[in-house]
Parts: structure tokens; sequence; C-alpha cells
């Protein structure tokens, strides 16, 4: 990204999920984006039991504002939930939450496909700045 001066700030494994490692930068376009990611191998622990970790991937959409999340940041981030203990439910909800702050951007969309420990698939869609039919739905398969 044009101008990107990003500090690498320190990760460490912590039983707290690290919204300060998000890095935004200025967009640097005028012209109407929409930025998509998908982060295959997320991991966290499932608050039922931590003998069952969560696996799956996370899928975020959004239309940005000025500012868009480094995707190096954004690596740190997601994986700062690895050693947190959340729903299955909250996990994309708190990923909404904090992007939200740090970018306001004009739609955010987060999906988090995820597998259960009996084997089924769960997709947990969170959004803000639109209706649910805003942002394209993504067609992303369940985590295996």
């Amino acid at each position: 990204m044009e101008g990107s001066k990003e500090k690498t700030k320190a990760f460490a494994f912590t039983d707290k999920v690290q919204p300060e490692l998000l890095v935004a930068a200025g967009a640097g376009y005028e012209a109407s984006v929409r930025e998509q990611l998908e982060a295959t191998g997320f991991t966290s622990l499932n608050s039922q039991s931590i003998e069952d970790p969560v696996f799956g991937s996370v899928y975020i959409e959004y239309v940005p504002g000025k500012l868009v999340a480094t995707q190096e940041s954004l690596k740190r981030y997601l994986n700062s939930f690895r050693m947190v203990s959340m729903l299955y439910e909250d996990i994309p909800a708190r990923i909404c939450e904090d992007l939200w702050k740090l970018l306001q951007p004009s739609i955010l969309y987060v999906r988090g496909n995820f597998t259960l420990p009996n084997g089924a698939a769960l997709s947990v869609d969170t959004y803000k700045g639109g209706t649910p039919a805003a942002p394209a739905a993504p067609k992303v398969p369940a985590a295996k």
C-alpha cells in the first residue's frame, strides 16, 4: 500500500484477543473498492471444551472509507485468537467490532466457517453498515 509504513507490533500468545495488532493505512485511492480476504487455517479454543479446539476459516469483506487494514497486521490479529476461548458465534462478531472501530468502513461483512467437534459444519455471518444482502454473500466452502 502506498505510503504505508507499518510498525511491527510484538505478537505473543495470550488468552486475550489483541486488536492493538491491527494497523490501518490510508486507502490511497478514490475509486469504489471492495476488499476481500479469506483466512484459512483459523484456530481458537472452544469455550465449551478446551480439548476440542475451533478449526475453520474467516472471510472478511468490506467497502473501505479512508482506511484499509494492512494484510500483515490482519494476519497477526487473527492469530491472536489461537489461545482465546470463545463461542463460535462470538468470533465473527468480535472481528467485525474490532475492524469496524479501526477502519470505519461503509459496509463490513465477516463470515466464520467452522468444523464442530462432531464433524458438522457451522457458518456464522456478522455485518455492519448495510443489510446482509449489501455485500455479495461469498460462496465459501465450510472448513474441512
